[in-house]
């Protein structure tokens, strides 16, 4: 039963990413349902209150710009280019990827008194800072 039960979990995760427009040939789904992608993720103006997929490594840009997320539940842990997350409502900054290789970019959401040594002390960011 339980090989049953991770199978249709690997295939339920698979169909979200299809239908979400994502090339399957560049994602790669671990047992614990994180997906590492080989590429850009684009999830911005789709309307999301969360990160709709747990991402692990992504080896591109990631931007949820211009949605209504509250958090960075299911953000990537590792981002080798640029994290954007302007236009949301987050409130905090907790659940960042620990490493951006790009430039971290947070502007116009509900972060009072965020700046970037808050975003410092979750994350290293290679590239600039960008904060209200």
């Amino acid at each position: 039963m339980l090989f049953k039960e991770m199978f249709f979990t690997e295939e339920k995760l698979t169909n979200k990413l299809k239908r979400m427009g994502f090339e399957l040939s560049k994602a790669n789904i671990h047992k614990d349902e994180t997906v590492d992608y080989d590429g850009d993720v684009n999830l911005s103006k789709k309307q999301l209150s969360v990160i709709p997929i747990k991402f692990g490594v992504v080896r591109g840009n990631f931007d949820v710009s211009d949605n209504a997320l509250r958090n960075l539940v299911n953000a990537p842990k590792q981002v080798y280019g640029n994290f954007t997350i302007d236009d949301n409502f987050i409130t905090d900054v907790k659940d960042s990827p620990k490493l951006v290789l790009g430039d971290y970019s947070c502007k116009y959401n509900k972060l009072d008194d965020i700046n970037k040594k808050d975003i410092e002390k979750v994350c290293k960011v290679r590239g600039k800072i960008y904060v209200d």
